[in-house]
């Protein structure tokens, strides 16, 4: 069975039917849609009556295909600013497109009312680019967090799928029958000689004594500081290291120990 790696669900509230959330975030999303339909509508149809005005009136094709070589720059620009934010790229030519998509349909609605029109007709003409350039930002902002946080729970929620069972067709054979080997009896192996007992430790009057043999093991001879320290750990504090050097020349009686190279 394959390991499956699953993170606790989220609550049940979240994002039903009822949550409040969801609700108003569904109703910023279509109010936002209405306004950037109005907005947008409104710069196109301006921008036909200005080609109309200069020179496309006689095709109405023509005067209704122009304006979409200015506005649908915003467009282009703000999908290329999402796509690059979500992919985590430079967004310095999404950029560039969209202002020059709102600059230039700022300028040519503004344009297009003429000369000697008052303040009021100038500020009309320029709200529709305006609005439907912030608009237009506000949408891709809510689907840059939809999809923001639909990439997020589906890297959380990382699930190895369970393989499907084997049918009987795809079952390897089964291997074929044969007479049972006779088993091979390997001859008795000797046991293992036993090691020589090591000596036994040299029994000392004075029980200090042994704990200063005992240090010989690493096949070095103690110096009196590192003796004054085991005595102390076994239970012989405050000894001065005159009295550890005279226990090691007891322990020392035995030449083999006398001849170690002293410890570093």
């Amino acid at each position: 069975m394959a390991d499956a790696h699953l993170t606790s669900p989220p609550p049940a509230h979240a994002g039903g039917a009822g949550d409040p959330l969801l609700a108003l975030a569904l109703l910023a999303a279509a109010v936002t849609i209405v306004l950037t339909a109005a907005t947008m509508w409104l710069s196109y149809e301006h921008l036909h009556d200005v080609a109309v005005a200069h020179g496309l009136g006689r095709s109405t094709a023509r005067a209704w295909a122009w304006p979409a070589t200015i506005d649908l720059f915003i467009v282009l620009g703000e999908i290329l600013i999402l796509r690059a934010s979500l992919a985590r790229r430079g967004v310095a030519l999404a950029v560039a497109l969209t202002i020059a998509g709102a600059g230039g349909s700022i300028a040519l609605n503004v344009a297009g009312v003429g000369g000697g029109a008052s303040p009021m007709d100038y500020t009309v003409a320029a709200v529709p680019p305006v609005a439907s350039l912030l608009a237009f930002g506000c949408l891709m902002w809510q689907i840059h967090g939809w999809v923001g946080r639909r990439a997020a729970a589906a890297g959380a929620t990382l699930a190895m799928p369970a393989s499907a069972p084997l049918t009987a067709a795809e079952l390897p054979p089964p291997p074929p029958l044969s007479a049972p080997a006779r088993p091979t009896v390997a001859p008795p192996t000797p046991a293992p000689a036993e090691p020589p007992a090591p000596p036994a430790a040299p029994t000392y009057a004075d029980p200090r004594c042994a704990v200063i043999h005992a240090m010989y093991a690493d096949g070095t001879r103690p110096s009196a500081p590192r003796m004054v320290a085991a005595l102390h750990a076994a239970g012989w504090p405050g000894l001065s290291e005159s009295t550890a050097k005279n226990l090691r020349a007891l322990v020392e009686q035995d030449t083999a120990l006398r001849g170690l190279p002293a410890a570093i």
